[in-house]
């Protein structure tokens, strides 16, 4: 074949696949301007979704149990069953039950068609880590390891996931996206004996402390900042180190401190001693993967606030070598 009819051919082929993926956002009006527009798009392109025989993509409708389930499922690439099946969500429920996930719709067609609520979601996300929590810690566990942010920007609580509300269509794409980008790209089994409870309290717990205002028990502190250091997540690649402060002692407070070094300078701040941290949250902190040459430092304190010099009840401290933490309080 002559090299001008190769080089004509391969431009014919260019043209094809580029008209196939303008046809794919053009066959999706309502999809046009929507916020999620991209991600709709990501997801037909990797054939995770389709849209309707009409045309349309309906963004905003809320998805059942059995679709989102199901959406979950050719996310991971799982195999479908190969048996004969009298609903078209049966497959999924055979893997979900294999996998021991938390659905209601094993023997209930209403169960299925029934629209999920985000905690739902949680509780059946998470199940997918290799890991068992129901409602509250569900929906903290994906906050804490960076698998949901919430509906309003900045503000990591479980307050903000919203987990009495539906998900739509749009939603259940970019949840699965996030998911899938934070680098898990395989389902576990879902234990059938709960995980170690996280920390995620109602109630302020109590540490004694006499008239000096020096702590009694130093043990319940340690405990109280184990807690802390459990929720410690860092993603390497995406620059990324969050925790969750859950509600401290009264008249206590927490301070997290610590730097990631750069080669060129002293590097990203992660926190000060003296920053307020609002409790019942998720802090995320950004560094830049780039320029971190894998040594810095943290530390968490539990501080007693009163008119005086703060006193520090107990400090654990780790450094950071060659990207990995090493602690060197004076307790194991």
């Amino acid at each position: 074949m002559k090299p001008k009819r190769i080089i004509s051919l391969l431009v014919c082929l260019l043209l094809v696949l580029s008209l196939a993926q303008l046809s794919a956002a053009a066959s999706l009006p309502d999809v046009s301007g929507h916020w999620a527009e991209e991600t709709v798009e990501w997801g037909i392109e990797t054939d995770m979704v389709k849209g309707y025989p009409d045309g349309t993509f309906r963004p905003d409708r809320e998805v059942t149990e059995a679709e989102f389930l199901t959406l979950m499922l050719r996310a991971y690439d799982v195999e479908n069953g190969n048996g004969e099946y009298d609903h078209w969500a049966d497959s999924s429920y055979e893997i979900a039950e294999e996998y021991n996930v938390k659905v209601e719709g094993f023997n209930s067609i209403d169960k299925r068609n029934t629209y999920i609520d985000r905690t739902s979601v949680a509780e059946i996300t998470s199940g997918a880590q290799g890991v068992r929590y129901d409602g509250r810690e569900a929906i903290l566990y994906l906050l804490m390891n960076g698998l949901a942010e919430g509906r309003v920007p900045g503000e990591i609580t479980v307050g903000n996931y919203e987990g009495d509300e539906l998900l739509t269509r749009a939603e259940s794409v970019q949840f699965i996206k996030n998911v899938l980008e934070r680098g898990v790209d395989e389902i576990k089994e879902r234990p059938f004996e709960p995980s170690e409870p996280l920390p995620d309290r109602t109630e302020r717990p109590v540490v004694e402390i006499d008239e000096w205002h020096i702590i009694k028990c130093q043990d319940t502190a340690y405990e109280l900042l184990m807690e802390v250091i459990k929720t410690i997540d860092i993603d390497w690649d995406r620059g990324e180190f969050r925790y969750y402060l859950p509600l401290a002692p009264e008249g206590f407070r927490w301070s997290i401190a610590g730097r990631f070094h750069h080669d060129e300078g002293i590097g990203d701040r992660i926190a000060s001693i003296g920053d307020v941290l609002e409790e019942g949250k998720i802090h995320k902190i950004n560094f830049d993967p780039d320029k971190f040459n894998g040594e810095g430092n943290f530390s968490v304190r539990l501080i007693k606030d009163w008119d005086g010099p703060d006193r520090y009840c107990e400090t654990i401290s780790y450094d950071l070598e060659d990207g990995n933490i090493r602690k060197y309080s004076t307790r194991d």
